[in-house]
């Protein structure tokens, strides 16, 4: 995700947008409207400053009152206004002039007139006084700034914009007075434009700087804001991956905490959900393969069945056929067809019961009898009874367990194991022609191996000769009438007993075993 089409990015940008909009109107404001703003309020500065000067001629009037020195009325009163002048001038940079005349009789002297004129120290006190009486003589002969500069008249002082064309010299005057005093207050307008322009000029930095940091602080402030937003963004990323082990930690309770808690819980069902979906699909394609697998092995068995019988069927069909026809007259003859006969019919007669007995076994129709016995007295019996195949095979078999011993299980289906087994090593054997059976017992269980000298089964093919009709030699399973379903039978006889069988080779043949619980 490319970072200007984040959440953090575009809020930022917002916010940046919004702060420059609101430095960009408060410095149109102060273009426009600070200037009249402070031109006011320097006016109304006036206005309190002629409303001092005539409450601080009545305290001169009291004050005078019993002195009999001009020279000392005009000491103390020109220090007393000394001092305020300087002041008003220093802090507001309003310059003033004044004129106190007042009257004394004095028993030496007699009626005297005293005028006392003062100005702030570094203003010319004749340019003042000029200017006091050209105010007061052109607003005496006319009105001509009336219009516009007139800012406030009062009964006792009146306070206008000079009208004077000159940007440097335009100014605000207040002038005034009462019986025996008069007073001019001056301000220069250049003077507060320039502090204007001071201010904006100041305002402009200040407002960079603070755009810059607000930025930053900004910028730091929805990256903390937004770290929990990033974090949700994160796992449902994951969450499409089908990765739900990435989890929202956070115990706020406002709205993303909210999010990130409902997330964790719709991960975790939606994890619960694919896990039986997959479960039941798991199960469902188990399903479809035993199907397939029943039906490829239905029509496998079908045909194995139709190959096997095929032949049997074939011969008697014949043989019967040339009896019925005559075409030997030869009893000797006769009888070799009908044994030919006769040993195909017991072939597949055979075959049928063993089919039979394997299907019987697979559905669990015939219940086992368990029991306790002797296995080895088994192995005797089922020996005991091949005896004539041993000797047509010249067969020679080593029974290396004499002893009795005691295994759990269904006599009856294991002595059908073993004959499957015996018969096997009989109808394979070469070389010596040794069969070697022997019982072992280990953890609680007893191994029955069964072996021979002879060929090798290949190592490929030694998991499938458990199938139905599966043959490693056709030609010489022919020979001895096999039909590949004997150790069909021996793993569903085991597989009941829910024991385990099967083969190995050796340096000298084949070994084939299964296993017992102890009894």
């Amino acid at each position: 995700m490319k970072y200007r089409n984040t959440f953090r990015f575009r809020f930022t940008v917002l916010f940046l947008i919004v702060l420059a909009v609101v430095y960009a109107g408060t410095y149109f404001v102060f273009r426009q409207f600070l200037a009249p703003y402070a031109l006011e309020k320097k006016s109304d500065l006036m206005e309190s400053v002629c409303q001092d000067l005539l409450e601080m001629d009545a305290g001169t009037n009291d004050r005078i009152k019993g002195v009999t020195s001009f020279a000392e009325v005009f000491q103390e009163e020109e220090a007393y206004y000394q001092e305020y002048l300087d002041f008003i001038k220093e802090q507001y940079g309003i310059s003033v002039y004044m004129e106190t005349t007042f009257q004394r009789v004095h028993p030496a002297y007699g009626s005297q007139l005293q005028t006392l004129r003062i100005a702030s120290r570094d203003v010319d006190a004749d340019y003042m006084k000029s200017r006091l009486n050209n105010l007061k003589r052109t607003y005496a002969m006319q009105s001509r700034f009336e219009d516009s500069n007139t800012v406030v008249t009062k009964e006792n002082y009146t306070i206008r914009y000079n009208a004077e064309t000159s940007s440097d010299n335009n100014h605000i005057d207040g002038w005034g007075g009462a019986d025996g005093f008069q007073f001019l207050v001056s301000m220069t307008v250049a003077d507060v434009r320039n502090n204007i322009k001071i201010v904006q000029s100041f305002y402009i930095y200040v407002g960079l700087g603070g755009f810059l940091i607000g930025g930053l602080l900004i910028f730091l402030v929805m990256r903390r804001a937004t770290r929990s937003v990033t974090r949700l963004t994160d796992i449902s990323n994951q969450m499409m991956e089908m990765d739900f082990s990435a989890k929202y930690i956070g115990n706020s309770k406002d709205e993303i905490g909210v999010l990130g808690q409902n997330m964790n819980a719709l991960s975790e069902k939606l994890e619960h959900t694919l896990l039986e979906l997959k479960t039941a699909n798991l199960e469902l394609m188990n399903d479809i393969e035993k199907k397939n697998e029943i039906e490829q092995q239905r029509t496998e068995f079908i045909s194995n069945v139709s190959h096997e019988l095929k032949t049997p069927i074939a011969l008697i069909q014949g043989y019967a056929e040339g009896l019925s026809e005559g075409v030997t007259d030869d009893p000797e003859s006769v009888r070799d067809y009908c044994n030919v006969i006769v040993d195909e019919a017991q072939k597949m007669n055979r075959m049928v019961r063993q089919l039979l007995s394997l299907n019987q076994i697979e559905a669990g129709q015939n219940m086992l009898d368990i029991s306790r016995f002797d296995i080895t007295e088994l192995i005797n019996g089922v020996v005991g009874a091949q005896e004539i195949e041993l000797t047509k095979k010249k067969a020679l078999v080593i029974v290396r367990q004499h002893d009795p011993v005691f295994v759990m299980g269904d006599e009856y289906r294991i002595e059908e194991v073993l004959t499957n087994y015996i018969s096997n090593a009989i109808n394979h054997l070469a070389g010596k022609r040794e069969i070697v059976i022997d019982t072992t017992t280990k953890d609680g269980n007893v191994r029955v191996s069964v072996s021979n000298t002879g060929k090798p089964i290949p190592e490929e093919e030694i998991d499938r000769i458990w199938e139905k009709f599966y043959k490693v030699d056709k030609a010489r399973t022919r020979e001895y009438g096999g039909h590949g379903i004997g150790l069909s039978i021996v793993k569903a006889i085991m597989d009941r007993h829910h024991g385990k069988c099967g083969a190995y080779n050796t340096d000298t043949g084949v070994v084939f075993w299964f296993e017992l619980p102890c009894g």
